[in-house]
């Protein structure tokens, strides 16, 4: 006979522990938040950067490689990140991938930063130079700020 919970956790060896019981409750709450997706469009380089909180990493190259049309799907590297910066080839969009639905501000401005960079290095504006940094942390900045007002939006997730 098997054991569960009315939320049909099953108990650990530690036979109805309390921090057995209290991680898988978490694990459950983690796998039914459902990721949240909005895009953020620069009108000045006619690209949009889709983005998407939370889900796993495969399900984040899934989702890049169908808002890229790009096959077969990119594959997950395997490496365990807060977050990743997608982008193909040839293509003019991008996508951001954030592992957490309320990701810290560090690692999506390192992302964003990488975004940055790639727009500007399919563009010949590159290396990173005194003479266009004003354009990097311009166009940083506006990335920046269109994402925290699209997360701000989101009822459900505030940074």
């Amino acid at each position: 006979m098997k054991l569960v919970n009315t939320l049909g956790l099953e108990p650990s060896a530690k036979a109805w522990g309390f921090e057995s019981l209290t991680g898988q409750l978490i694990n459950h709450l983690m796998k039914t938040k459902k990721p949240r997706h909005f895009e953020i469009y620069i009108p000045i380089y006619h690209l949009t950067i889709y983005v998407r909180l939370g889900g796993t990493t495969q399900q984040a190259y899934n989702y890049a490689s169908k808002k890229l049309d790009y096959s077969p799907p990119l594959q997950d590297d395997g490496s365990d990140a807060s977050g990743k910066f997608l982008a193909v080839p040839g293509k003019n969009d991008l996508c951001l991938w954030f592992k957490e639905l309320k990701p810290s501000i560090s690692c999506v401005v390192h992302e964003i930063f990488h975004a940055v960079c790639y727009i500007y290095q399919v563009r010949g504006i590159w290396p990173l130079t005194e003479s266009n940094e004003e354009a990097f942390a311009y166009l940083l900045g506006d990335i920046t700020r269109k994402f925290l007002l699209k997360v701000k939006s989101l009822p459900e997730i505030q940074l």
